[in-house]
């Protein structure tokens, strides 16, 4: 029930799932409050087999007010993704 409230608050604005394997998936969006107006950019993986359907623990969320805070994390993110590349 909690998922349903949930769903219903937010309106998705863009959705990418990358699938990791046949039972898990890594989903990004950025949503939006309906009561609000703020926008969340939220990066989780998420399970579905025999036992659950749904978010895991392994993930975050957070506010984004300005364009140029996403620009920032893009930035810090790509530089995240290149060092780490470097050392896999």
């Amino acid at each position: 029930m909690a998922t349903k409230n949930f769903s219903q608050n937010f309106n998705k604005l863009v959705e990418i799932v990358m699938q990791q394997n046949p039972e898990t998936r890594i989903e990004f969006s950025l949503q939006e409050n309906k009561k609000n107006g703020k926008r969340y950019f939220n990066m989780r993986q998420f399970v579905k087999n025999e036992s659950y359907d749904g978010p895991t623990k392994n993930g975050f969320s957070f506010v984004i007010d300005e364009i140029e805070e996403m620009d920032d994390f893009q930035e810090a993110f790509n530089k995240f993704f290149a060092a780490v590349k470097d050392k896999v």
